[in-house]
């Protein structure tokens, strides 16, 4: 079965712990059909990329909860969090259990606050699905084997980076498509 991993690094990029969890459905999937139902949508919406947007976008809704907004970021592709963020983010994911269905997120949420004691550790970001490669253990094209991941080169963004870029932003104007959704 499928599973969600998140993979602690260290500074130097290397992966220094991961942890499964299994059934990687439970994670950002269930995190974007959770929306997609509380907005009134069709779960196919995230299927589709001309519709995904409706529910992807939903943390750039002006006065979403911050907890929306942590916990959607973290559903996206290469988004890291620092190990001092780390409380925070679980926190958030306790916080969407209470408010929609669980999922996966409180199995996240004390792996991340298990992670957040180890002093190693320098960032943790998320595999949403085993089937596709590790992005935080790529692979050296010459060699084959694993390298460490290089903060410098590959593609990450740091989740509160985003989250705060985006509040110092315009909200009328960064919510772009989003502007009239209603998630209350």
């Amino acid at each position: 079965m499928s599973h969600t991993e998140l993979t602690a690094l260290d500074a130097a990029g290397q992966a220094v712990q991961s942890i499964q969890i299994q059934n990687a459905f439970r994670g950002a999937m269930h995190v974007w059909m959770t929306m997609a139902k509380e907005l009134s949508l069709s779960p196919v919406v995230v299927f589709d990329p001309t519709t995904a947007h409706q529910v992807l976008d939903v943390w750039k809704v002006p006065d979403a909860p911050t907890y929306l907004q942590i916990t959607m970021l973290s559903t996206f592709d290469n988004m890291l969090v620092r190990r001092s963020e780390l409380v925070e983010v679980a926190q958030a994911f306790q916080e969407f259990s209470r408010m929609h269905a669980p999922g996966s997120l409180l199995e996240q949420a004390a792996a991340l606050e298990e992670l957040s004691h180890l002093e190693q550790i320098h960032a943790v970001g998320w595999c949403h699905t085993s089937v596709i490669d590790n992005p935080w253990r790529p692979l050296d094209p010459t060699g084959g084997e694993y390298r460490p991941f290089d903060f410098a080169t590959d593609t990450h963004w740091f989740l509160f980076d985003v989250l705060r870029e985006f509040n110092s932003e315009d909200l009328d104007a960064a919510a772009g498509d989003s502007a009239g959704v209603n998630l209350g």
